[in-house]
């Protein structure tokens, strides 16, 4: 055999053999996927399994509190630092609040105008009866992220308290830890701050408060 067909021979017998190794692969895949479709289909014939599943659906206390606290139309004031010794930037804009799903989360609209840009956004905050907490996502115009937080409410029940993460494109920070506050003044009035967790003592970077309109 020439040294041009040992060549030859020899990778196709690397190429079957990596085929061969694929396929093996894909069938263990198959096979796990198999095993974790039967455990699932376990559970769920299971009546204790479906009993904790069934009562993590319904609302309850903590789905009406937030439904009661913010559901309706606002009008903002917006304040955002960029210096925390500095004076911040302020602009007006207006919400629209509302239960969604049955009442297991409420949406929120906002627009607004920073830094003379029109800009909208918009988050859903529930209670997560699985975890027992209560949770937050927010998307707008500006970033193509997604703010991902969790919390839990202060004993007089006037308080929330979220922590998460942000990416900062300016700077090319990723995940940077974020605090997000949400007090309830009163039935016509709550108000949110945002803090940076990062470096040392927190930094509040957002103060928006919320006035009911009409009211």
């Amino acid at each position: 055999m020439t040294s041009s067909l040992r060549t030859i021979a020899l990778a196709g017998g690397c190429l079957l053999a990596g085929t061969i190794g694929f396929a093996v692969q894909q069938q263990d895949a198959t096979e796990s996927g198999r095993k974790v479709a039967e455990q699932i289909r376990g559970a769920m014939e299971s009546p204790e399994a479906m009993a904790r599943w069934q009562e993590t659906l319904h609302t309850g206390p903590a789905h009406q509190f937030l439904a009661d606290a913010f559901k309706g139309e606002w009008n903002l004031e917006m304040k955002m630092w960029m210096d925390p010794a500095g004076d911040p930037l302020v602009s007006q804009g207006t919400a629209t609040v509302e239960p969604i799903l049955g009442g297991r989360f409420i949406r929120e609209r906002v627009k607004a105008n920073l830094m003379g840009q029109p800009w909208e956004g918009e988050g859903t905050t529930g209670y997560d009866n699985n975890r027992k907490l209560f949770v937050s996502s927010f998307i707008d115009s500006m970033t193509t992220g997604i703010a991902l937080m969790k919390g839990s409410i202060s004993p007089d029940g006037k308080t929330l308290t979220f922590f998460g993460d942000m990416d900062e494109p300016m700077s090319g920070e990723i995940g940077k830890p974020i605090k997000m506050v949400i007090t309830v003044d009163s039935k016509d009035q709550h108000t949110m701050r945002m803090y940076e967790v990062l470096y040392g003592d927190e930094f509040k970077v957002m103060e928006l408060v919320y006035t009911r309109r009409g009211s």
